[in-house]
Order: structure tokens, then sequence, then C-alpha cells
């Protein structure tokens, strides 16, 4: 899901004549690079654009604040936390909300705000916890359970996919 994000925010600063994404995964450096240099490649099909776009990878425990400086995230137009796919959900959800507390404890450093962050969730029943423990500083997204609600209005509605393709997506834009 990683490249799907990369490809749409390469084509949402295609105007701008490209942009910088950093990521911050607890992965070796060139095991992401050697991802990301495969989804380039013409094997697979339609290959990924980056249109610009600069992707700078960094490996190191997002849930560290120092990790998260190290990043600037605080000078991020936006951050997005995607959840771990390898743990189980209540624990993936668990680290997400470690993940909105790290970031939280930078809101405000050296008179830095925090950018926008939006954080995925897999268990809806878990989503209020980040309303406890920081109210209103990221939107949180359950991404299984919004397919779901879209997968069930196109069934309901013939051409809505369509609809909803032009208006979430940046090609033609």
């Amino acid at each position: 899901k990683s490249i799907a994000i990369i490809q749409q925010i390469s084509l949402a600063n295609e105007s701008e004549g490209g942009g910088t994404i950093v990521v911050l995964a607890d992965a070796p450096k060139e095991d992401l690079e050697e991802h990301l240099a495969l989804a380039m490649s013409q094997e697979r099909g339609s290959a990924l654009e980056l249109m610009g776009t600069n992707v700078v990878f960094r490996s190191g425990n997002p849930l560290e604040e120092s990790e998260l400086q190290r990043v600037s995230v605080l000078t991020a137009r936006s951050v997005i936390v995607l959840s771990p796919e390898s743990l189980s959900p209540d624990e993936a959800d668990a680290n997400q909300v470690r993940q909105v507390m790290a970031l939280k404890a930078l809101d405000g450093v050296n008179g830095n705000e925090c950018p926008p962050v939006v954080v995925e969730v897999q268990d809806v029943d878990n989503s209020e916890l980040f309303t406890l423990v920081a109210p209103d500083f990221a939107e949180v997204i359950v991404a299984h359970d919004l397919i779901g609600r879209f997968m069930l209005e196109c069934a309901r509605y013939p051409g809505l996919a369509c609809v909803l393709e032009s208006m979430m997506g940046f090609e033609g834009s």
C-alpha cells in the first residue's frame, strides 16, 4: 500500500514540479529502495512514475522521537502513518497509538507545530483510543471499513466507482 500512496503523492506533486517524500520505516534502507526500484521497473506492467518527486528512505524506529526529529517530521506538509500488516489488529493499533503519542510529544518543539497526521487503524473498535490519547490531533482511518462501505455503495449505484476514482485520484488533474 505504500507504493500506491507514493504514486498518488507523486501525481499530486506533479503540478508543482515534484516534491520530497520521506519514508521512515523499521526496515533496512536497502530493502525499501529495492522495493521502490522494483515498482518503478517496467517488468510489473504499470510501472510507478515519480514525476519529479524524490523519495528518501530512512531506516529507524518511527516510535522514537529522536528518529522522527532525524527525518524532520515537523517540517513535513503532512504525515501518513500506515498500519503494520505483520501484526494482529490489536497489536497494530496499539503500535499506532504509540506512534501518535510520539508525534504529539513533538508538537510545539522549538515553536514548530506538528503537520496534519492521518493514521490507519485496523479495528474500528480501537479508533476511540486516539480521541483519548490525542484529541483532535490525528485523522483516524479504518481502511478496511471504509473500503467495505465504498464497495457496498458502488454495488448499489453503478458508475459510482468511476466517480470516486476521478474524485480521489490525481490522474489527469
